[in-house]
């Protein structure tokens, strides 16, 4: 299963955890995008968010902060995987769910890396803003434009963390560990 997920990889003697490159990163943020995209936009066409939606949303936002102000990394991760699966939810689209349930580990992989920049994490609440103000005004344009901007944000702070001194040391580590 965790070979089928991107996480393990079988080489000829033995199963080692998969490198992580900046081509997988980049793959994988295009997907969620698409993705997310999409189910925006077939929210939009059907007439927007429920007030019950909204609400959810909103309190995922404000958990999400106070996650980020406290510092606590693992829920601020729950929570943040959750706020991106209510959008897809909230579209009725069971595919799109579907394929980014199989994106779920490789996504939470890229999450546990991005302690190496907490400050980003301030920026991630403030683009989650800009998505839900979007969605909750039914601007489809603007919508769009918000997750691209969130995407293109988190892709630059990986390549800058695939640039880090520790990083290098971490993926050095990694390259070594069998399971």
């Amino acid at each position: 299963s965790l070979i089928d997920s991107g996480i393990l990889e079988r080489t000829a003697t033995k199963v080692v955890v998969k490198s992580i490159t900046l081509t997988d990163i980049t793959e994988i943020l295009q997907v969620r995008e698409a993705i997310e995209q999409k189910a925006a936009s077939i929210i939009i066409e059907a007439a927007g968010l429920s007030a019950a939606q909204e609400k959810e949303f909103s309190e995922i936002h404000m958990e999400l902060l106070q996650n980020v102000t406290s510092g606590n990394f693992s829920k601020n991760f729950q929570t943040d995987e959750l706020f991106h699966r209510k959008l897809i939810e909230f579209s009725g689209n069971s595919r799109l769910l579907d394929i980014a349930e199989r994106l779920s580990l490789q996504s939470q992989r890229l999450r546990w890396i991005s302690t190496l920049t907490p400050s980003r994490y301030i920026s991630t609440h403030n683009e989650h803003a800009a998505i839900l103000e979007a969605l909750f005004h039914k601007n489809a344009q603007k919508t769009d434009s918000a997750i691209r901007e969130h995407y293109l944000y988190t892709l630059k702070n990986y390549q800058d963390i695939l640039n880090m001194p520790q990083w290098q040391k971490i993926a050095r580590e990694m390259r070594h560990m069998k399971v």
